[in-house]
């Protein structure tokens, strides 16, 4: 009677456990039918979405985007339309915004290195905190980073880490913005994303001082850099030529020499009017 009692509940255990695992077996499946309807609907969206643009594109008499690489990339996708219809316009920047502009040396014994703009994930400070890290004490406390406009929570932890002069001063008007702009000593100006161009580029041009860009050599920035002689360009993923890049900077504000400016006529094509 025992054995009888004791091979009832195991047989009574071992279905329990089976029907457990049909549940477990019948849910998962049910997501998979759900996950295989999700994608079926997300290619079908797509090819709809795709019909859109290709018909928008057909439709369009001008095709306009605002760097070579993204202009490219749209031209590859739609090889059946003329290259006529495909141009190419900056953003450029507001000659107005400049009226009161007035560009002055800094009388600080100090490097001042100012970053305009939103701080975010492509643009973040962590490539310029890191390299700032690397510097000996002597030339860190020789330096300060002002960042005019908002940052990012997930970028400010790499801002915190830094043992240097960093000052985040918020966002703030246009106008008083710029002022910072006035007497800094580099601009800085971060793009990871190669087919990108920040619109503060322009504005960062118009002001005629030199730019302390980390950006890939091949990118649009880069590019920008090269083209218009306004500074200097560092690989994000090369912390020891951001580090040289800096420390030429540091070097000629102690030797008071001139940086990279571009010249006037440069500046004055990617005005708005102009474009």
């Amino acid at each position: 009677t025992d054995d009888a009692e004791s091979s009832a509940r195991r047989d009574a255990r071992e279905a329990e456990e089976e029907r457990r695992l049909e549940v477990a077996r019948e849910t998962a499946r049910e997501e998979a039918r759900q996950e295989a309807a999700r994608a079926a609907e997300e290619r079908r969206l797509e090819v709809a979405r795709e019909e859109a643009r290709r018909e928008t594109i057909a439709r369009a008499d001008a095709v306009i985007s605002v760097t070579d690489m993204s202009l490219a990339t749209i031209r590859r996708r739609y090889p059946e339309q003329p290259d006529t219809k495909f141009h190419r316009i900056a953003n450029g920047y507001d000659p107005a915004a400049f009226t009161g502009f007035k560009a002055r040396e800094n009388d600080s014994r100090k490097l001042v290195v100012t970053h305009m703009g939103t701080a975010y994930l492509n643009s973040s400070p962590r490539y310029y905190a890191a390299a700032l890290n690397s510097l000996p004490e002597s030339v860190r406390n020789n330096i300060v980073t002002r960042f005019v406009g908002r940052v990012e929570d997930a970028e400010k932890q790499f801002l915190s880490e830094v043992k240097s002069d960093i000052q985040l001063l918020g966002f703030m008007p246009q106008n008083k913005a710029l002022g910072y702009l006035e007497d800094t000593d580099y601009l800085l100006l971060t793009m990871t994303d190669k087919i990108s161009m920040p619109g503060k580029a322009y504005e960062y041009l118009a002001t005629g001082k030199p730019i302390l860009a980390i950006a890939a050599a091949d990118s649009e920035v880069g590019n920008f850099i090269r083209q218009t002689g306004a500074g200097y360009c560092a690989d994000p993923g090369n912390i020891e030529e951001i580090r040289a890049m800096i420390l030429n900077a540091v070097e000629r504000k102690q030797q008071g020499l001139s940086s990279p400016a571009p010249a006037a006529s440069t500046v004055e094509q990617y005005a708005r009017p102009h474009l």
